[in-house]
């Protein structure tokens, strides 16, 4: 492996705790569907969000067809923005240990399967100054584990896929990140992305 140059992350069950079962159930609850329908619905449909296919207003409107609910219930403002303020629990251990690798010298990359509400929120609390180099999916119209959103990342990070080491919490994610060239560890706690990073702090 060559030497490691920068380190890139996911954000749910990495940089935070993993919010997708508390957004689902949130938001099924607010619109008044089953959450075991309604989860199911909001993960098959989510990718189009996520991508920027589709605005949140059409992702609940399917959302709703699917579980035969009316549209009459979907919030005017954003649900997705309100369920990410009630679920997201930040992982502090990890913030502190990306701004360590940052005083090291290392370039710390952002990589996100992520939604534009998800987005603002990044931005919102000043996520980007922790990073060298961001990628969201719903910004550049391609997800993980496709080949392209990693060299898109190696890119702006202005180093070679091979010189990047890549955490995430899902190993598809994990495999699409080793197929692209990078170093990747498959991490899902506080304490496995600290171990991972051992080395390097």
């Amino acid at each position: 492996m060559q030497r490691i140059r920068g380190i890139a992350f996911d954000w749910g069950g990495v940089i935070i705790e993993e919010p997708s079962a508390g957004l689902q159930r949130y938001c099924c609850r607010r619109l008044g569907i089953s959450v075991e329908a309604g989860s199911r619905a909001i993960r098959e449909i989510l990718p189009q969000y996520q991508n920027g296919r589709i605005p949140e207003r059409a992702l609940w409107q399917m959302v709703c067809d699917a579980c035969g609910q009316s549209h009459s219930v979907i919030p005017q403002a954003s649900l997705w923005s309100e369920a990410l303020r009630e679920v997201f629990q930040f992982r502090p251990e990890v913030m502190d240990a990306i701004s360590t690798l940052r005083s090291n010298g290392y370039r710390t990359g952002f990589l996100s399967n992520t939604e534009p509400e998800a987005a603002a929120f990044f931005y919102e609390r000043r996520m980007d100054a922790l990073f060298d180099a961001q990628v969201l999916s719903c910004e550049v119209g391609v997800s993980k584990p496709g080949r392209q959103i990693y060299l898109l990342l190696a890119n702006r990070l202005q180093l070679l896929p091979g010189h990047i080491l890549f955490l995430d919490d899902r190993k598809e994610n994990v495999d699409g990140a080793v197929e692209a060239g990078m170093a990747a560890v498959l991490v899902d706690t506080t304490e496995a992305v600290l171990e991972a990073l051992a080395p390097f702090l």
